[in-house]
């Protein structure tokens, strides 16, 4: 993906090619995820919201989409280029969103590698970044190796704590779902 600009452009662009309202979902109250034509919802919290910034950045400079697929890739992505730092919520919903994912495993597999030879960005400063020139962040990110039997190692032993966090996230989402519903037009939901 060869992409100019500054970050904070790059993301414009990521909200408004991916459908995505212009502050990135941050000022919603619920998050709706779907499998199929199936809601599975679960409340914005402040711990997700503080994440957000950067895991849109990390869409970009990984050069994946959104969507199912894209979801699980980013998950598999961020997990493999270092973890998530302090960001409770998000190391939850990627260990959640690997597993999720493994319904397409060849995606996230290969997302999983590419992370390995890349570190995210959840050690910055969200403010800071959004004024870095894209392509130069991206070129700064690349470390080299990530491959052969560590990864697989790691790999492993992410998807055998993704099993007890997934299992933990669909009760969530299972406790979540009735009051969703309550909250919902009925007529605008599908």
């Amino acid at each position: 993906m060869s992409e100019g600009g500054t970050v904070g452009e790059a993301i414009y662009r990521h909200h408004a090619e991916s459908g995505i309202a212009p502050d990135g979902g941050i000022s919603d109250r619920w998050v709706v995820i779907r499998i199929g034509r199936v809601p599975m919802p679960f409340l914005n919290t402040a711990a997700r919201r503080r994440a957000l910034a950067l895991h849109d950045v990390n869409h970009r400079v990984a050069g994946l989409g959104t969507g199912n697929v894209g979801e699980a890739e980013i998950s598999a992505w961020e997990l493999a280029s270092g973890g998530c730092g302090p960001y409770m919520a998000a190391w939850a919903l990627d260990l959640a969103g690997m597993l999720l994912g493994m319904v397409w495993p060849i995606h996230v597999i290969r997302a999983f590698v590419a992370g390995r030879t890349m570190r995210n960005l959840y050690a910055f400063d969200p403010d800071q970044v959004r004024a870095m020139n894209l392509a130069e962040l991206r070129q700064a990110l690349t470390r080299p190796g990530g491959r052969g039997l560590s990864s697989l190692a790691v790999f492993t032993g992410y998807l055998i704590l993704a099993v007890p966090v997934g299992a933990a996230f669909f009760i969530m989402v299972l406790v979540s779902l009735p009051v969703w519903a309550l909250t919902q037009d009925p007529i605008a939901v599908p």
